[in-house]
């Protein structure tokens, strides 16, 4: 692992922790519209930069410690993480809410 993906796997390794709080504080839509840079901010990123990035989301998302009763459920804390890690590298992703009554 390179000592950037390291960086970045701590960063949100932390970021995951603060999740349950940050979704007792703000409305999941306010919270995917936040992880949204202004196009100037983004650096585009290779394929390859990407698909290690999502590697690491998935492996972070499967520890243990975030698997607890505090955290959110696997598929939507993945969800969460991919969003964020993905809008910020540059990449569209449009959110879709559905409701439980669905």
């Amino acid at each position: 692992m390179l000592l950037s993906e390291l960086g970045f796997a701590l960063r949100l390794g932390i970021w995951l922790c603060w999740l349950p709080a940050l979704l007792r504080l703000r409305p999941l839509p306010e919270l995917l519209k936040r992880h949204r840079l202004a196009p100037r901010q983004v650096k585009r990123r290779s394929p390859q930069e990407i698909e290690r990035a999502v590697r690491i989301v998935l492996r972070l998302c499967g520890l243990r410690v975030v698997r607890l009763p505090l955290f959110p459920g696997a598929r939507l804390r993945q969800s969460i993480a991919l969003h964020r890690v993905l809008t910020r590298r540059g990449i569209q992703s449009r959110s879709t809410l559905v409701s439980a009554e669905s």
